[in-house]
């Protein structure tokens, strides 16, 4: 299993300080395999001992050892690693681009065929879509929100305070499909509203980036890739590209979404004919 792999089969027993240095870790794909134990925990603010109780958490020996995956992991081609100087890439738009391409390219090796397979077909078929974001995640759950109603797809946005979520959420039955996007950290609601999902028998899908592998509870199906290095820009574009994905594999299984969007436009169309200012005969 991968580094990854191991804190998302564990990441409901890990302690806080722990969680603060697999987010650490997560964070930075490019740094962490050079970072000592001492360097981590000084970032993640915790104690030294903190990366070798996680380490074995983890099943690692010692830090020593999951240091050692991370170097091997990152033998593997990245485009990230091709690219240098991207601290110089403010005003340059070139290296900016550069850095936002090597993101993408990254996050190939992140998702699944399968798991975007399982995710689409939950979609596709729910009943009603209940979509929850927070903060800059919202701008790529409105892309879903937006993209799955243009197929005809009951969309329920779950925004607002708790009280204003909860209510939402507490109309959740056994045929919706509970989506939600989690950037940077656990959105506070996030537990709560997959713990109450699973009692009624709704399936979760996740788009997230680095922070997928710490959620907690776990989703039914979790889309995540990082979105770049710790320390320097994150970029939107990868969720949105997760959830382009999404939304493009679920437009595949609707047999009717080419009717449904031809159906759109033309509504459209006669609704902006019919409130077109019209000259005086």
């Amino acid at each position: 299993m991968s580094f990854e792999s191991r804190v998302r089969a564990k990441a409901a027993e890990l302690t806080r300080a722990q969680r603060k240095v697999a987010h650490v870790l997560l964070n930075a794909p490019a740094d962490a395999p050079f970072l000592s134990a001492e360097q981590v925990c000084a970032t993640a603010g915790v104690s030294l001992a903190t990366a070798t109780r996680l380490a074995q958490h983890l099943g690692y020996g010692g830090y020593p050892d999951l240091r050692a995956e991370l170097q091997s992991e990152m033998r593997q081609p990245s485009a990230a690693r091709r690219i240098s100087g991207l601290h110089e890439r403010a005003g340059s738009f070139a290296l900016f681009a550069e850095s936002e391409l090597s993101a993408l390219h990254d996050s190939i090796r992140s998702i699944a065929d399968a798991d975007l397979n399982r995710a689409s077909e939950l979609v596709s078929s729910a009943e009603r879509l209940l979509v929850h974001a927070q903060g800059h995640a919202s701008a790529v759950a409105d892309l879903v929100e937006r993209r799955l109603r243009r197929l005809g797809l009951a969309v329920s946005p779950l925004r607002g305070n708790a009280r204003d979520v909860a209510e939402r959420m507490h109309l959740a039955r056994p045929g919706d499909v509970l989506v939600v996007v989690a950037l940077r950290r656990q959105p506070p609601l996030y537990g709560g509203l997959v713990a109450y999902a699973e009692d009624r028998g709704v399936p979760s899908v996740v788009i997230a980036d680095a922070i997928g592998a710490l959620l907690a509870p776990g989703p039914t199906v979790l889309l995540a890739a990082s979105r770049g290095r710790s320390g320097e820009h994150q970029t939107i574009l990868v969720p949105t590209l997760i959830a382009e994905a999404l939304c493009a594999a679920v437009t595949d299984r609707r047999s009717d979404s080419e009717r449904r969007l031809d159906e759109l436009d033309q509504f459209i169309a006669d609704l902006t004919d019919d409130n077109r200012p019209r000259s005086p005969q």
